[in-house]
Formats: structure tokens, sequence, C-alpha cells
């Protein structure tokens, strides 16, 4: 599926957006038009079939006071043939029936009947027949002036001598404004569909093409890194010329301030190519003064006598130096006790003034007959220093010793100079005597 772009999606919401507005407007036009035409053509309509009801009656009423009853019934079949009316009835009163028509029933309608006693008219709107949909039906009195006296002698002024019932359809009306209705609709979508694709040809033009070339013309700029040849082209004085004019004064300084990065970054890349190098040459010197410390602390290990303890004298370190004068290995040391090497000859007042000497924060240094792990002795000159931590607090000690073992025996092997001097004064006398 192809994927939509942007300014598409865009697009696609502007159009659908439009589009809901139109259906809505259209949807609240439809009805307004509706309720109003409707209310305006209903309302037309009830004035023109009162006033054609009146005329009927107005006709009616000539009718029965110049002619008689046969011209009467004539108006009724003729306004019945022509379809001015739907349905019209006339019914006589008790006055009429007792001189024209006796041994007549006087039996009418439930609601004619209300007519001839009340003498006011009824209007019922909106009824429904077997044959309309919608009408009005007016039921209305024929009421008696000073000139009917003259012929009926039995009644007085004001006497309801007639009903007149008659139904007016409004169905077509009702078609005519629906028509009606139906073509401004019509007139309204049309005109509506004009006023879609003109929008959709002015966006297109206006908005959407600028905005598609702006978006061609960032994607190109985006690919090249700052290419000076993307421009966009400057439209007009509207908005979209003024956004064209200041991308393209973008460009230039783009454009200006890539030269001028690229010459910084020649520059960077020089410096880091020097760095570089001297930061291998010092590498270089770390890794030899390593390598010459290991081999520093390998020499010092084999032939340096160490040993290092915590501040009860439990051994935490011992050299290799350490192990070959003493006859131990490493692990027989560690976690031992220093005077596992303590030779029995040894007098416990030198340890005495050697641990108040330490314990006062001073250095002790002195020769010290130690014994191998064989049982045999050894003598080392050692110095005696502290061992602290990060809060300057004493941790352990460490002991440097140098082997004199071979010293000390050159030096019981040789006389005592206190004999020497002796033993010449003895011969000096023994001379003298002789």
């Amino acid at each position: 599926m192809k994927q939509v772009s942007f300014f598409g999606r865009i697009r696609n919401r502007f159009v659908m957006a439009f589009a809901a507005i139109i259906v809505i407007l259209t949807a609240v036009i439809i009805a307004l038009l509706w309720v109003d035409y409707r209310s305006m053509t209903n309302q037309a309509a009830e004035e023109s079939m009162k006033r054609l009801s009146q005329s009927i009656f107005q006709t009616l009423f000539v009718s029965m006071n110049f002619g008689g009853s046969e011209q009467v019934h004539a108006s009724l079949d003729k306004a019945k043939k022509d379809r001015i009316v739907d349905d019209l009835d006339l019914y006589v009163g008790k006055e009429i029936i007792e001189i024209f028509r006796p041994g007549e029933n006087f039996n009418p309608p439930a609601e004619v009947a209300q007519v001839f006693n009340t003498g006011n008219e009824i209007l019922k709107e909106n009824i429904k027949t077997s044959a309309i949909n919608r009408g009005s039906r007016y039921i209305k009195p024929f009421k008696a002036e000073d000139e009917c006296i003259q012929c009926h002698v039995n009644v007085t002024s004001g006497t309801v001598l007639g009903v007149m019932d008659l139904t007016l359809s409004q169905d077509r009306y009702d078609e005519i404004s629906t028509k009606s209705i139906v073509r401004v609709v019509f007139v309204i979508l049309g005109l509506i569909v004009v006023c879609g694709l003109v929008m959709n040809f002015v966006s297109s033009t206006l908005i959407f093409n600028p905005l598609y070339e702006l978006r061609d013309a960032v994607k190109r700029l985006a690919a090249t890194a700052g290419d000076p040849d993307v421009r966009l082209q400057e439209r007009g004085n509207n908005e979209f010329g003024e956004v064209s004019h200041h991308f393209n004064r973008f460009i230039d300084k783009v454009y200006v301030i890539n030269r001028r990065l690229t010459t910084e970054q020649k520059k960077t890349q020089k410096l880091l190519e020097e760095r570089e190098i001297e930061f291998q040459r010092r590498v270089e010197e770390v890794r030899q003064s390593d390598r010459d410390q290991r081999r520093y602390a390998e020499i010092v290990d084999n032939n340096v006598i160490i040993s290092r303890t915590d501040v009860n004298g439990v051994i935490t370190y011992v050299s290799e130096a350490f192990c070959k004068v003493s006859g131990y290995n490493k692990e027989e040391l560690i976690n031992m006790p220093h005077n596992i090497v303590r030779h029995p000859s040894t007098p416990a007042a030198t340890f005495v003034e050697m641990w108040h000497t330490i314990k006062s924060g001073a250095s002790w240094q002195g020769d010290m007959k130690n014994r191998r792990k064989d049982g045999s002795p050894y003598w080392v000159k050692m110095v005696i220093s502290h061992v602290y931590d990060e809060k300057n607090e004493v941790k352990g000690y460490v002991a440097v010793c140098i082997d004199i073992t071979a010293q000390k025996e050159l030096e019981s092997m040789m006389i005592k100079p206190s004999d020497d001097a002796a033993q010449q004064d003895a011969n000096k006398k023994a001379s003298r005597f002789e």
C-alpha cells in the first residue's frame, strides 16, 4: 500500500472537514427551508382556503336568498364536480324543516349540532381522511338576518338556519411546496458542488501546490546537505511568496555556514589527527611506564623482603623474596601472625620496644633474628612503617627487610677488637720480662 505523505494527509483532512461542514450546512439549510417554506405555504394555503370557504359560503347564502333549494343543491353539486372542494355538505335547521320539509327528522352529526346550538364556527386543521393526507375542515353557521325574516316568519334575527360542513385538502399545496423545496435543494447542492470544485482548485493552486514545492525543496535540501541550488519560486506578495523569499535567503546562509563549517572541520580534523598521534604517544609511554613499573615491582618482589600486616600483626602480604628467605610459601603465611618467623632466642624486650615505637606513630628499625620453616636462623635489617587508609588512620604496617645473615655470620667469626688488644699487651709484657 502506498504511504500517504504528510501534506497528503493534511489535504485529505481538509477535504473531509470541508465536506463535513458542507453536509452539516446543507442539512441545516434544508431543514430551515423545509420548516419555513412549509410553514409559509401552509399559512398561504390556509388563508386561501379561508377565502375559498368564505366565497362558497357567500355563494350558498346568495343562492338561498334569491333562489330555491334546487339552486342551492346545484351550487353544491357544481362545487364538488369542479373539485373546488373535497367535501361539502349543507344541513338545514329545525325552523326550515318545519316550513319547507315537514315530516323530515332533524338529526345532524354531533359537531354540526354543536354549531346549531352555539352559533360558533368550528375550524379543524391537519385532518386526514381516506381521500386526503392533510386538510382542514370548516363548519360554519348560516344565521338569519333581517331580510331572512320576511320569508322565514318562524325565526328571529341571529337564528341558525343552516350549517355548511366544508372540507378542503392541502395535499396539492404540500405537493407544490415539496416540489419547490426539492428544486431549491438541488440548486443549493449544485452551488455547493460548484463551490467545492472552486475551493479544491483554489486550495490546490494557492495552498497545497506551494506546500508540495516547499516539501520537495526541503527533501532535496536534506538529501544534499545544504545544496545551494535548491530554490523556491517566489510567487507574488502573498504569504507563500514571503515564505519562499525567506527560504531562499535561508539557503544562502546555510551555504555560507556550510563553507565555514567545512573549513573549521578541516582544521578540527587536522587537530584531531595531531591529538590522536599525541594520545597514542602518551598511551605508549604509559604502557612502557606500566611495563617498567611491573618489571620494577617484579624485581622488588623477587629481591626485597617485604611483608604487610594489619594493626594486630596478622600477615596480609609477603613478597617472593620473603618466601625465599623464610622457606614458607604465600599460602602458608597469609592470615598468619607475623611471629610465625620469630626466633625463640630473640629477647621479648626487643618486641616490646618495637611495638611501643610503632604504636606511638614512629617508624622502627633494627636487626632482627628470625627462624626459617626448617628451623634454621636468619638475620634481617628491618624497617617498619605505617600504612594509612583514606581517612588517614593506621590500617596496618609494612616491614622492609634486608638479609644480613652472611654479615652476622662473618661478624661471629671475627676476633673482637678488645680481645686482640689484650693479647698484644700480654705479649709486650712477656717480652719485657724475657
